[in-house]
Parts: structure tokens; sequence; C-alpha cells
């Protein structure tokens, strides 16, 4: 069980420095139905902060995260 926990880990890690060092827009969809619109700044294991093109920097907890769509 742990080796398929750190594999999806790596996988979303890798996803994550792809879309963070290719400034690519995302639209970030919450569970609570919240659409967010921003490039990933930074990331940890538990946060991401979004920067959107109007808005201030906004820090959202992984759990949170319904799921994320590139806007390309």
């Amino acid at each position: 069980m742990k080796n398929q926990e750190a594999s999806a880990v790596s996988r979303q890690d890798r996803l994550l420095q792809q879309l963070q060092e290719g400034l690519v827009p995302l639209a970030v969809y919450l569970k609570s139905g919240v659409k967010l619109l921003g490039t990933i700044v930074q990331y940890d294991a538990n946060t991401m902060v979004l920067r959107g093109s109007t808005t201030a920097s906004q820090l959202v907890y992984k759990h949170a995260i319904l799921t994320i769509v590139p806007q390309l």
C-alpha cells in the first residue's frame, strides 16, 4: 500500500511541477463548488498557492480540491 501511495504522490508532484514551470493557466474546482483561475506559484504536500491575473495569490488546501483543469 505504501508503494502505491508514494507512486501517487510522485505522479502528483511531477504534474504540479510541470504546470508550475510552464506557467500553465488552470481552473481549479473546489469541493465547495468554487472555481479558481490562475497559475501555480508554489505547492507542498498539503497546500498550493495560485496567482490569478486579476486576483491576489490564494492559498488552497489540497484536500479541498476536486479537480484541476489546464486552460490551454
